[in-house]
Order: C-alpha cells, then sequence, then structure tokens
C-alpha cells in the first residue's frame, strides 16, 4: 500500500489539493514542478516546491526556505504578554491567538525539528525563556504514538501543524478506575488548551493512522523541567516525572 494511495493520476494534478489538506500544507500548485515522476508528488507552497514520496517508509521535505521571522515574531509577542500580565485567562486567550496566527503557515519549522523517532514521540525544545515564564516546544508523533495520562501544573496550549492529534482527557487520579471524560480530535490550525484551574489531566497521541503529526505547544513554565506526574496504569498509581526534551540545546538561544 502506497504512503499516499490517492495520489496516483499525475495527469491530473487535483488530487494534490487532498494530500495538502491530509498533511496540513497550504498553497497553490504550481506550474513550476514536475509531476512526471510516478514515484513522485510534487508541488509549490508559497514558499517552496514540496517533494512527496510515494512508498511506506519515505520521507517528506519541507520549508527548504524557512521563514524563522515567523517564528521569532510570535515570541516578541509571548514576551510581550508575560511581561504584562500573568492573569491566566488573558494569557490563554492572547497566546492562543498568536499561536493559531503561527500554525496557521508551515513555512518556519526546522526539519529537524519535525522528525519522528520510531522508538517513541519526540518533545523539540524551540525556545525556553530565560526566566521560565513560557516554553515552546515541537511534539512529534508516528503513527501509533501517544503519552500516558499526565499532568501540566502550568497552563498550556496545543497547536497543530501538521496532521491531527486525538486529545483524551481524564479526571484528578485516585485509587478509582480511571474513566476518559471526553475525546476529541484536533485539526491542522486548531488549538486546545490545559491548565490545572480548566482541566490539566489528559493523554494525547497521533490521529493519523499512516502520517506523522507535529503539533506546536506553549506552556507556562519550563515544562521539561517542572515535577509533575503519570497515571500508571499497570500498578493503577501516580508516578512523578521530569519529561526533559529531545534535543540539548533549544533552537532559539535564550534572548
Amino acid at each position: 500500500m502506497p504512503f499516499v494511495s490517492f495520489l496516483c493520476d499525475f495527469n491530473d494534478r487535483r488530487p494534490v489539493v487532498a494530500a495538502q489538506a491530509a498533511i496540513g500544507i497550504a498553497g497553490e500548485i504550481g506550474d513550476g514542478c514536475d509531476p512526471g515522476d510516478e514515484r513522485r508528488v510534487t508541488w509549490v507552497t508559497s514558499v517552496t516546491c514540496v517533494t512527496l514520496p510515494v512508498g511506506r517508509g519515505s520521507r517528506r521535505s519541507y520549508n527548504r526556505a524557512m521563514n524563522t521571522q515567523r517564528f521569532t515574531q510570535f515570541l516578541d509577542t509571548m514576551d510581550t504578554l508575560v511581561a504584562r500580565t500573568s492573569h491566566e485567562p488573558t494569557v490563554l486567550d492572547e497566546a492562543e491567538a498568536a499561536l493559531k496566527s503561527l500554525i496557521a503557515r508551515d513555512d518556519w519549522l526546522p526539519p529537524q525539528y519535525a522528525q519522528p523517532v520510531a522508538e517513541r514521540y519526540q518533545s523539540y525544545a524551540l525556545y525556553i525563556d530565560p526566566q521560565a515564564r513560557y516554553s515552546v516546544i515541537s511534539f512529534v508523533w508516528a503513527p501509533g504514538q501517544g503519552t500516558a495520562v499526565h499532568n501540566h501544573t502550568v497552563w498550556g496550549l496545543i497547536g497543530v501543524l501538521r496532521g491531527a492529534e486525538r486529545c483524551e482527557e481524564f479526571p484528578v487520579p485516585s485509587a478509582a478506575e480511571m474513566t476518559r471524560m471526553h475525546a476529541h480530535d484536533l485539526a491542522q490550525g486548531e488549538v486546545d488548551r490545559v491548565s490545572p484551574a480548566i482541566g490539566d489531566w489528559h493523554k494525547v497521541s497521533n490521529a493519523m493512522a499512516e502520517l506523522p503529526t507535529v503539533s506546536i505547544h506553549v506552556y507556562g513554565a519550563d515544562i521539561g523541567r517542572v515535577h509533575r506526574n503519570f497515571w500508571d496504569a499497570t500498578t493503577r498509581e501516580l508516578k512523578p516525572m521530569v519529561s526533559g526534551y529531545s534535543n540539548d540545546t533549544p533552537w532559539i538561544p535564550a534572548r
């Protein structure tokens, strides 16, 4: 079964629009890309020609001309926001608007921070505020990957840049059987919220059966160093965790 099975007629490039929607890349199909290679589907986004190899295990390339300024402008907005207020509802409202604007365009994330790994999901630190007022993380989920039920202890925003993410919400764990309260899928461009004030326990996973998902998370702390907890479904007890990051150094250094 091909990696993208519905892209098969290279005389008709209209199906490529469906591929763009499926993996969260916006843009117009351009005449500058040659569809003649029967092994590949190629189109043009607003920034670059993007090639999707067809075949199980192939790798997609994105953002050869990255708009890094888009991300640093998001950081400017966050710096101004957290300097002005710590009122959580205000922070969530304004940070969500900024995050939606950021993930509306897929032209800024370097490929090394969107790379899935077969063993487990990845959490790449993109930026950590030097005062630990917030952090921005790229979570990358291969098909079938997800987390245990866990908390955050701080506010957080989850925005989908590519693919789709399944969010399952739980009550505060106890000795009783853990029962999921609600589940929903986040599509590309959508944002979800967490915090101790509005609901802090959930588990997340890739909602795509055959494609990776990339989501951009913003937290009200250096989340990789926060002491928090996860629910061990085998032992039916809370266990401590400090999640850390998949990379040693954030993409953007402290400013």
